[in-house]
C-alpha cells in the first residue's frame, strides 16, 4: 500500500487522482442507528479517518487492521456504505475464498437488519469475487 501510494504521489507519473465525495451520509446515519450497540470511540475515530481520508487525494489505501472482536468489520461495512449512498461500489477484501464467501454472508445478514426499504435506502448487492472465477462469471455478477 505504501508503495503504490508513492506511486501515486510520484509526479512523473502524471497521476491526477482524487478522492470520492462521501459527504454526509443518510445510509450511514441509518446504520449507525441501526446497531444494537454504540460504536466504541476508536471505532468512531477511525470511522471518521477513514471517512475523511476516502475524500482526500491521492486517494485512500487504507489496512484496517487489529484484535479479533476488535470492530474491524463494522468500521468497514459502514464506510462502505457512506460509498455505496454517494453512488460509487466499494469493495471488501479478505485472503482466503473461504473467508470472502462468509463475510458476504455475514454483511448480507447486516444489511438485512437495516431494514433499508423500510426506510427507502436501496439494499446494496453483495457479490463475492474470487480468483478462481471465470471473468465471464465475474461479468455475470
Amino acid at each position: 500500500l505504501m508503495l503504490r501510494r508513492y506511486q501515486l504521489q510520484t509526479p512523473q507519473n502524471n497521476v491526477d487522482a482524487k478522492g470520492i465525495r462521501v459527504g454526509t451520509s443518510g445510509l450511514l446515519e441509518h446504520a449507525c442507528k441501526s446497531l444494537p450497540y454504540d460504536l466504541t470511540s476508536a471505532q468512531s475515530r477511525v470511522l471518521e479517518e477513514v471517512l475523511g481520508d476516502m475524500m482526500g487525494a491521492p486517494p485512500m489505501m487504507r489496512l484496517l487492521q487489529g484484535d479479533v472482536g476488535s470492530g474491524k468489520t463494522i468500521v468497514a461495512l459502514l464506510a462502505m456504505l457512506s460509498a455505496v449512498d454517494a453512488g460509487f461500489q466499494a469493495a471488501f477484501m479478505v485472503p482466503t475464498e473461504i473467508l470472502a464467501v462468509q463475510q458476504a454472508h455475514k454483511l448480507e445478514e447486516f444489511l438485512e437488519t437495516l431494514k433499508l426499504a423500510d426506510s427507502d435506502f436501496e439494499t446494496p448487492k453483495v457479490v463475492v469475487l474470487t480468483g478462481s472465477m471465470k471473468a465471464s462469471e465475474k461479468k455475470e455478477a
